[in-house]
């Protein structure tokens, strides 16, 4: 039962993380827009989203961020979370 819930919280997490991508990529778009960049989103950019869904989630998962976190301090916990946020964006 234990690790029937930790792995639905890991599938949860790893979800959360995809979409948290989706949602910056279309702010991105958004803000563009509003500073009078006329860049509408097309489908010309659309295959940059699971493109960065498989790269952030490998690098994530390479460093770490989805093992246990029970005995990390968080200087390790920032970065695990910053190294791929600094390769991938």
């Amino acid at each position: 039962m234990l690790k029937e819930k930790a792995l639905f919280w890991a599938q949860v997490t790893r979800a959360a993380d995809l979409a948290v991508v989706t949602l910056t990529f279309y702010i991105a778009y958004q803000w563009r827009y509003s500073l009078g960049i006329e860049y509408l989103l097309n489908l010309h950019y659309i295959w940059i989203i699971p493109f960065f869904w498989l790269l952030w989630g490998s690098l994530l998962q390479a460093f770490g961020m989805y093992e246990s976190m029970r005995l990390k301090k968080s200087v390790k916990l920032f970065g695990s979370f910053a190294r791929p946020g600094s390769l991938v964006f």
